[in-house]
C-alpha cells in the first residue's frame, strides 16, 4: 500500500525449518521489509511492525517493534528473524510511521505440530529399579492443536516390549501422568535370569503431527531381579566350581598317581 509517497512491502522467508515445505512452531523465519520513498527527502524511514498469533478464535500480539530503514536512491530494506510461536497461524503487519503512510501485511499458515518433553523426573537416569515396581513419569506437551486425540505409548526399547498405551486429548501445556511398571529381565536357560540389566524406555506421542523429531523422550533404568533369582546362579557357580575341582583332582591323579 502506498501513502504520502512511501511504499512498504513485507515478506517472509524460511531460515531454519524442521520439515521442508512447511513452517512449524519453533522454526525460524526472516521477515523482510522493503521500502520505496522516491519523494521523501530524508535518509531514514521508520517502520513499525506487529506480529499477531492466532490461538483458538483469538489473535494475540506475539511481538512488536520499530525498524529504521536506511534509504539509498529512495529505496531501502530491513528485517528481523522471528522464531515461530506455538499457534495456528501468524499475521505480520508493517506500517511506515516517519513519514506516516505506507503499510503491508502477510499471513503465514502453520502446519500441525505436537512435541512432548520430560517434566518429572528431571533426570532421565532412574538408577536401580525393582522388577514389577512402578515409576511415575510426567510429560508436558506443546502444540498448536486443541482437542485432537492422540496416543502416548511407553516402550521398552531394550526388550522390544510395549509397557503402556494411553489415549489422550492434546492441549498446549497439558501435563500427562503415567504409571509405568518396570519390566522383567530376560531368562536364560529357563532357570537363569539377568540379575541387573540396563533398560532404555521410550515415551512416545503418536497422533496428528508434522514433525516426529520431538515426539519422544527416553528414560534409562537398571532393572534388578528378585533375590530369589540369585539362587540358581549361586547353585550354578557352586556346581561349576565343584566340577572344576573334580576334574583337577582326576587329572592330578592320572599324572602323578601310581
Amino acid at each position: 500500500m502506498v501513502a504520502e509517497g512511501v511504499d512498504v512491502n513485507v515478506s517472509v522467508d524460511p531460515k531454519v525449518v524442521k520439515v521442508k515445505g512447511l513452517i512449524l512452531p519453533g522454526d525460524v523465519v526472516n521477515v523482510n521489509v522493503q521500502v520505496e520513498a522516491m519523494q521523501f527527502e530524508g535518509d531514514v524511514v521508520r517502520v513499525s511492525y506487529r506480529v499477531y498469533c492466532s490461538k483458538d478464535s483469538a489473535m494475540e500480539v506475539a511481538r512488536e517493534g520499530v525498524l529504521s530503514v536506511s534509504l539509498a536512491g529512495g529505496r531501502g530494506s530491513a528485517g528481523f528473524s522471528l522464531e515461530i510461536p506455538w499457534c495456528k497461524g501468524l499475521v505480520v503487519e508493517v506500517a511506515s510511521i516517519e513519514p506516516s503512510g505506507g503499510s503491508s501485511r502477510v499471513a503465514i499458515d502453520l502446519g500441525p505440530e505436537v512435541g512432548i518433553s520430560l517434566l518429572e523426573p528431571r533426570d532421565p537416569l532412574l538408577g536401580e529399579r525393582r522388577e514389577g515396581g512402578y515409576v511415575i513419569v510426567r510429560v508436558i506437551s506443546r502444540t498448536n492443536l486443541e482437542g485432537e486425540a492422540g496416543l502416548l505409548v511407553v516402550r521398552d526399547k531394550t526388550l522390544g516390549l510395549t509397557l503402556l498405551e494411553r489415549r489422550v486429548e492434546i492441549a498446549d501445556g497439558r501435563v500427562y501422568e503415567l504409571y509405568i511398571q518396570m519390566p522383567e529381565n530376560p531368562r536364560r536357560l529357563l532357570v537363569f535370569k539377568d540379575l541387573n540389566m540396563l533398560h532404555r524406555i521410550a515415551v512416545e506421542y503418536i497422533g496428528p503431527d508434522s514433525y516426529p523429531g520431538n515426539n519422544v523422550v527416553y528414560l534409562y533404568a537398571v532393572v534388578v531381579a528378585s533375590d530369589l533369582w540369585r539362587i540358581p546362579w549361586a547353585v550354578g557357580v557352586a556346581l561349576g566350581f565343584l566340577t572344576t575341582l573334580i576334574v583337577a583332582l582326576y587329572v592330578t591323579r592320572r599324572l602323578y598317581g601310581s
